[in-house]
């Protein structure tokens, strides 16, 4: 009998088909029936080929070997998933067809293709396309396998995808890495990122403050008193137009003379038709107080309006991981864990990488189960109890099939919360979704918005306030009454007194900075910044990654050190600075662009609908890499970086010949600075060549990079004006340690280190057995002696005599805090840590372990370690690569340098 296999994304979907189909026996790793077998993938078991894959030189990275671009691209499977691959070559030949019913969407078919052509099926296949798991849907779904050719472009888009990323990212990262002497991690989407984060330091770093005021007044009517604003709201432009003419300018100067000047001169970019409530001066504010003080006021303006408030939108990934952090100060990743939990072990919440906040049009009748199953908890009943008998309408709010791609809203199950043990970040988590959820189905929330407006003499007051008169779909969340005092009733053209005015000196300030909430709302509208209309309707709905990659894209970030944790703000690092910096003055500003992901998507997405070929954008990728290969390969470290003006940047005077000093890629130098030649070994300089190299050269240079801090413009400018710079924090010693000294300018031209003088120095022969008893920060888990916190480690009391504990505050590269060393002491453990450094040059993350007999080691998700310089084996490589084609990559390297370690293609 012929049977056809049908291969899902995830075990959970197959167990919900087989359920939905009927007749089908569970086997150990697969379903059987009389005429189909079904097995699942767990998200990608095939992935494109490293480059030593292609060549054995390519472990090694070279500047030489660049750019390294396939003719063909080869598959590999990833080793850890790799019985499930044999698993499914098993069935196949066992099978007369296949049906892909992977995730409806880009990723999901490039799941099944890379496995269908890693494992060289030729067995004819179809797809189910579902956009929801009911079992209605399944089985129609069923009715309706669309063959698999129709979506050969869809699968087109996903590998191009997949190629443009290992080109740039595996490319443009060695690139870089090789030419600058330091591991630098670069991406598509996360450079980008970094970027965002980068570009708003600047504004907040190069922010200036300035003062304005603003105005209130105190104000008496019959019923009761109420506060009032001062504003001037400006005319509208009978052209229409946004620009305050001349003529409309003097005749505010007429009206209100010295006031309107300094409105203006704060609200410089006013528009025609906006209010200013704020001025320049605290006269212009004098003078508007003396006329409206003590007089009689009269209410020009009462309107009452009735405002709804709709309910949110369902959660998608991202607007959950945003409401879990500004609620709980939760990173994405960390909410992305524990919905990934309640999906897959407490099966309480739909999938949750999603890009959607709609759920399916048949999802009605679904709806209604879900709320039975919610009011079985105590803590839901009721909020669900109301909806029972209430007829559920079809609101495309709620129900819209044309927002759904792979995945529709997350939403709770129905499966009954009652007796389901969770954790208290767990129960956060799924009260967040549930009452998302039901609030969705109940009625809007009215307001009653009053704006009144208040006239003394010629200056005008504006009052506002809201009072909610129906909760609607805040009951849910516990919101019956009003928040605000509502205004005192007031008739038009009542006469009200000024009791009291009153001014406020205010500064302005810098946008904040960034934190994983409003990270992921910045790289989710990041098309937003995007001028052309085209690359912004792409970016629509994909912004930078996906919601699926954007917490590991942070976390990424996080790891490799261009990003730290700030309290709940993500602030970049100097060498994510440093990164941007050296990209934007290359200059590769397409690298740090969001520009390049637009055009990127967009180009995709006219592959997906069979308007551009595959091989024209795979062309302009590589055109691309090489483009940047080249300049960074070619871009000379001794010219200097230029100004907007093409003029070179300019630092400071030279303190040795009176030159400028410049900027350059590497360092801070005499505009007359002239490198030694290098003496060829054995060869006797002639006299001429003797003269020639003491020649008029100045040797002055300040190097961006001194004992591992870079070192930035104010630094350099500070060092050459004043001779010192300092103290600064962030230098490392040979060892590793961190340390704190001013720069000192020497009158040679040379910098030199001056230490406190009461602190101890890493850098001193003096050992840590002398930096005297430290601070106690807690108790030891090995023998309940006092843990000191010294210059450079934290250590037990009774270290080296009858306890092992001791933890170095910089371990791989990576530096421990106070924080983290309290939490090990408390829980025996630490959180896991990013940024630690192997002795390959990788970056890895792991968590800090108290062992039984006392010393402090690894532990990583899957491996156990005992020694700080021990790493987590990697799972042993499969050796089975395979080839799309019979073709080799177009370059090999002319020269073996020193192994760097392998990085991750980025996207």
């Amino acid at each position: 009998m012929e049977k056809t296999l049908i291969i899902t994304e995830k075990p959970s979907v197959a167990n919900d088909i087989a359920s939905a189909i009927g007749g089908f026996e569970k086997k150990d790793d697969y379903f059987e029936s009389d005429d189909a077998f079904i097995t699942w993938a767990v998200g990608h078991l095939v992935t494109l080929a490293e480059p030593e894959d292609y060549d054995k030189s390519f472990k090694y990275w070279t500047l030489q070997s660049l750019p390294i671009i396939p003719k063909s691209f080869n598959l590999k499977p990833i080793a850890k998933t790799e019985s499930r691959l044999k698993k499914i070559n098993y069935l196949a030949k066992r099978s007369d067809g296949i049906i892909n019913a992977c995730d409806a969407g880009r990723e999901g078919e490039l799941i099944f293709r890379y496995i269908y052509e890693y494992l060289k099926l030729d067995n004819p296949f179809k797809r189910l396309w579902l956009q929801s798991m009911t079992k209605g849907s399944i089985v129609e779904g069923f009715k309706k396998l669309r063959p698999g050719k129709e979506l050969n472009n869809l699968g087109e888009s996903a590998k191009c995808r997949s190629e443009a990323d290992w080109l740039v990212g595996i490319n443009a990262t060695r690139a870089f890495t090789r030419r600058m002497g330091n591991l630098l991690s670069i991406g598509r989407v996360q450079t980008p990122t970094l970027s965002i984060i980068v570009e708003r330091e600047k504004i907040i770093s190069g922010f200036v403050s300035e003062t304005y005021y603003e105005i209130e007044a105190m104000f008496s009517a019959k019923s009761g008193e109420y506060k009032g604003k001062w504003f001037i709201e400006l005319p509208k432009n009978p052209n229409k137009s946004a620009v305050l003419d001349a003529s409309m300018i003097k005749e505010l100067k007429t009206q209100y003379g010295e006031v309107i000047d300094s409105a203006l001169k704060f609200n410089s970019d006013a528009k025609a038709g906006e209010r200013l409530d704020s001025v320049a001066s605290r006269k212009a504010a004098e003078i508007i107080i003396q006329a409206v003080d003590g007089n009689v006021g009269k209410i020009i303006t009462e309107d009452h309006k009735q405002q709804n408030q709709s309910p949110f939108l369902l959660f998608d990934l991202n607007d959950l991981q945003r409401e879990a952090n500004k609620r709980y100060s939760y990173p994405a990743a960390k909410t992305l864990r524990i919905a990934q939990d309640l999906y897959e072990d407490k099966k309480l919440l739909t999938y949750p990488r999603t890009d959607s906040r709609y759920l399916p049009e048949d999802y009605i009748e679904t709806c209604t189960t879900i709320f039975k199953a919610l009011g079985t908890s105590s803590d839901y009943k009721d909020i669900v109890t109301p909806l029972y008998d209430k007829k559920i309408e079809k609101k495309k709010r709620i129900f819209d099939n044309s927002k759904i791609s792979d995945h529709f809203a997350i939403i709770p199950t129905d499966k009954s919360p009652k007796g389901v043990q969770l954790t208290p970040d767990q129960q956060k988590i799924y009260d967040l979704v549930v009452k998302r959820f039901v609030s969705a189905f109940y009625p809007d929330a009215v307001w009653e918005v009053v704006k009144r407006v208040t006239q003394v003499d010629k200056y005008t007051f504006k009052s506002d306030a809201k009072a909610l008169k129906e909760p609607g779909f805040l009951a849910v969340y516990g919101k019956e009454e009003q928040d605000e005092a509502p205004l005192p009733p007031v008739k038009l053209g009542e006469e009200v007194a000024t009791k009291d005015t009153e001014v406020f000196e205010k500064q302005t300030t810098p946008p904040p900075r960034y934190n994983e909430g409003t990270l992921l709302s910045a790289m989710e509208g990041a098309g937003r910044a995007i001028e052309d209309e085209e690359l912004k309707d792409a970016m629509k709905e994909k912004g930078l990654g996906t919601p699926a990659t954007r917490a590991s894209i942070i976390e990424r970030l996080l790891e490799v050190g261009y990003l730290e944790r700030a309290g709940k703000e993500l602030v970049p690092t100097t060498k994510g600075i440093a990164l941007y910096d050296l990209l934007m003055s290359f200059p590769l500003p397409e690298l740090c662009s969001p520009e390049m992901t637009g055009e990127w998507e967009y180009k995709l997405a006219c592959i997906e609908k069979g308007e551009l070929k595959a091989e024209k954008f795979i062309d302009s990728i590589e055109g691309f890499t090489k483009d940047l290969v080249e300049r960074v390969k070619t871009r000379s470290f001794d010219s200097p970086l230029a100004t907007e003006n093409s003029e070179a940047k300019l630092i400071g005077v030279c303190p040795l010949c009176g030159g400028d000093v410049i900027e350059g890629f590497m360092s801070f130098r005499c505009s007359n600075f002239k490198p030694k030649k290098k003496a060829v070994k054995g060869k006797k300089k002639t006299e001429k060549e003797e003269e020639q190299e003491s020649g008029d050269g100045c040797m002055f240079t300040i190097w961006k990079i001194i004992a591992g801090k870079i070192i930035t413009e104010e630094i350099a400018n500070e060092l050459i004006a004043k001779k010192q710079s300092g103290p600064h924090s962030g230098f490392r010693s040979k060892g590793g340690r961190p340390f704190s000294a001013k720069l000192l300018l020497g009158e040679d031209g040379k910098i030199t280190f001056e230490f406190d003088k009461t602190a101890q120095s890493s850098d001193t022969e003096k050992s840590t057995e002398d930096e005297g008893p430290g601070e106690i920060i807690g108790k030891c888990p090995a023998c309940s002696g006092n843990v000191l916190e010294t210059g450079s480690a934290f250590k037990c009391e009774n270290y080296k005599k009858s306890c092992n504990l001791s933890l170095s505050k910089v371990i791989l590269g990576k530096t421990i805090t106070t924080e983290q060393a309290i939490n090990l002491l408390n829980e025996k453990r630490t959180d896991k840590l990013s940024g630690f450094i192997s002795k390959k040059g990788r970056f890895f993350s792991a968590y800090l372990v108290v062992k039984d007999d006392g010393k402090v080691g690894f532990e990583f998700d899957n491996t156990r370690a005992t020694k700080y310089d021990t790493e987590a084996k990697p799972a042993k490589k499969s050796t089975g690569v395979k080839k799309t084609s019979t073709k080799s990559a177009t370059t090999k390297p002319k020269k073996v340098a020193s192994k760097t370690g392998k990085q991750k293609k980025s996207e």
